[in-house]
C-alpha cells in the first residue's frame, strides 16, 4: 500500500486511535510504501487491542497527593517480607530493625537522603490508620527506615541532613484505609 493510501484510508485508525494514526504517519513518511514496513500491521494491531483493554480494566482507586509527617508514618506489619521473617506480631521497633540490617539494608539508602534529598516523584504509598493522622506505609518501608534512623540519629551529619533537606515531611500517595486491601 502506498503511503498515500495509508493516508487517505485512515478514516478508522484516525477515528479509534488519532495519536496512533499520526505516530505513525510521521514515522514511516519516509516510506515510499507501507509494507517496506511489515510490522506496521502488527504495531496497529497491538496498539488497538492494548487500548481496548484499557477500557475493561477495573477502576483503580485514586490516591490523594499528601506531605506527612516522618514521626506520623508506621510500618506495615502485614508486609508479606516482614510476616514471613518476623511473624504476625512483630512490634514497629523490631521491623524497624529488621529492615535497616540484614538483607534489607535500608541503611544504605541513609547517605543518598543526605547528598540528595527525597526525590519527590517517587512518593511512599500509605494508607489511613488509627488514630487519626498516622498512616501505614504499604509501599517504602526501607526509605521510612532511613528516614527514622536520620531523625532520631547519634550522627551529627545525619540529623542535620533530615532538617535541612526538609526530610521531616515526606510526599506520600494516600490511600483510605479500606482501599488498600
Amino acid at each position: 500500500m502506498p503511503v498515500t493510501a495509508f493516508v487517505s484510508s485512515g478514516g478508522n485508525l484516525i477515528r479509534e486511535c488519532p495519536s496512533v494514526y499520526l505516530n505513525l504517519l510521521d514515522q514511516f513518511s519516509s516510506h515510499k510504501r507501507l509494507d517496506e514496513v511489515p510490522s506496521l500491521c502488527n504495531l496497529f494491531a497491538m496498539t488497538k487491542a492494548t487500548a481496548k483493554s484499557r477500557q475493561s480494566m477495573p477502576q483503580v482507586p485514586a490516591g490523594k497527593n499528601q506531605l506527612i509527617e516522618v514521626k506520623n508514618l508506621k510500618f506495615d506489619p502485614e508486609n508479606p517480607r516482614t510476616v514471613e521473617r518476623l511473624g504476625n506480631d512483630a512490634s514497629q521497633s523490631e521491623i524497624e530493625e529488621f529492615l535497616l540490617g540484614g538483607e534489607m539494608k535500608a541503611r544504605d539508602l541513609v547517605p543518598s537522603f543526605i547528598a540528595n534529598g527525597y526525590i519527590p516523584y517517587e512518593p511512599l504509598i500509605v494508607r489511613e490508620s488509627k488514630p487519626k493522622d498516622t498512616f501505614i506505609v504499604v509501599e517504602g518501608n526501607r526509605r521510612l527506615a532511613a528516614l527514622r534512623l536520620m531523625m532520631n540519629s547519634d550522627v551529627p551529619e545525619e540529623k542535620a541532613a533530615f532538617v535541612e533537606r526538609g526530610l521531616t515531611q515526606i510526599p506520600c500517595l494516600v490511600f483510605a484505609s479500606n482501599q488498600g486491601k
